[in-house]
């Protein structure tokens, strides 16, 4: 499912009502991904619903293991691509997104110098004996892959454990006092990631926004590790808010949909919100998402980018595009497989005074 639209007209408000009565009444399990403190309202307002605050006082570590054994394609090479992608960029430049966000702009690589880290990463999960089983407490860490990296006796080699020493310790030689970065992304995983509640929500407002799809990435993760391994007694709702911003990160986009390909057979459903439909319109794994959401609503939307979303969806017709264009607060178009509805989101007197101006 995808809810997009301008912020202020009832995305959220439209997100708890589906988390509240998902739960409540359909007897599911809720898990929100949020970076604007929303599943503190959520707590607030539902017995049954812990929500826990992320900030850099948590380490994460990006080797921590997302694919399972059944991965088309091998758990570890997907694995191993991951992992490179994500270091190629820890190791770029602060810049700025299209729409003036901060982010990072990937570390630029010559031909084949890809090759050398992944070969890397293969050594080190080699060396750690990982597998999809192995718990987060046990994975190696950046400091082990900058030892693998020395011990290949390669400039290319070389150059990126230089890197990852200046980025972890701000030397070429010391290997004590760690760096921000280093503190937050040399080491175990230390965020406490439980889903025992029949909501959970992880808060990730703290987190400097240039560092967020690193974290939403690992919550992913351990998001999918709990729906392959835990004992299937409910279906499961994910939750994930500021989608667009995260996914500008390549590997937090092909995480998505790792799991939307095969979500059904976990009892998984997917909601990811963006205040613009063009995270998934853009590229080609946005456009995989896309295709495969089962439903969509809209909120308003100017008139430029509703007109492409009806262009990519012959189902809205030239009426149901002026709703969107015109919608109010609490108005939406629902698209579910080839129908659309113009849908007023109503709420229970106590649901509002709850999550109203959420």
């Amino acid at each position: 499912m995808i809810i997009a639209g301008a912020s202020g007209y009832g995305k959220t408000v439209l997100l708890n009502l589906l988390a509240e009565r998902a739960a409540s009444i359909g007897g599911m399990q809720v898990i929100g991904i949020d970076a604007f403190a929303n599943g503190l309202r959520v707590e607030r307002a539902i017995q049954d619903c812990t929500c826990y605050k992320v900030g850099l006082e948590h380490t994460v570590n990006i080797l921590d293991v997302i694919f399972g054994w059944e991965t088309e394609g091998g758990w570890e090479n997907n694995q191993i691509l991951h992992v490179v992608a994500q270091v190629v960029m820890l190791l770029g430049e602060p810049g700025e997104s299209a729409d003036g966000k901060k982010r990072f702009i990937p570390m630029k690589l010559e031909s084949g110098e890809r090759g050398v880290l992944a070969l890397a990463v293969k050594r080190l999960y080699q060396q750690y004996g990982v597998t999809p089983d192995t718990p987060v407490a046990a994975m190696p860490t950046l400091t082990g892959l900058i030892h693998v990296l020395e011990a290949m006796g390669d400039p290319v080699a070389d150059t990126f454990a230089r890197r990852l020493r200046y980025l972890i310790y701000g030397s070429s030689t010391e290997q004590g006092e760690k760096t921000p970065d280093g503190v937050a992304f040399d080491g175990c995983t230390t965020i406490d990631w439980r889903f025992e509640d029949t909501i959970v929500y992880y808060d990730f407002k703290t987190v400097p926004e240039i560092l967020l799809p690193f974290f939403y990435l690992q919550a992913l993760a351990a998001v999918w590790r709990y729906v392959r391994t835990r004992r299937v007694t409910r279906d499961i709702f994910l939750m994930i808010d500021e989608f667009g911003y995260a996914s500008q990160v390549e590997a937090v986009a092909n995480a998505a949909w790792v799991i939307a390909k095969t979500a059904r057979k976990y009892r998984l459903g997917m909601v990811l919100v963006d205040q613009t439909m063009r995270p998934f319109l853009d590229t080609p794994t946005g456009r995989q998402l896309h295709a495969n959401a089962a439903a969509h609503f809209f909120f308003h939307m100017q008139d430029v980018e509703a007109q492409d979303v009806a262009r990519a969806m012959s189902v809205i017709t030239p009426r149901a595009l002026q709703f969107v264009i015109d919608a109010e607060p609490g108005q939406c178009l629902g698209v579910i497989r080839k129908d659309a509805y113009e849908i007023n989101v109503e709420c229970h007197p106590l649901e509002a005074s709850a999550f109203l101006n959420s």
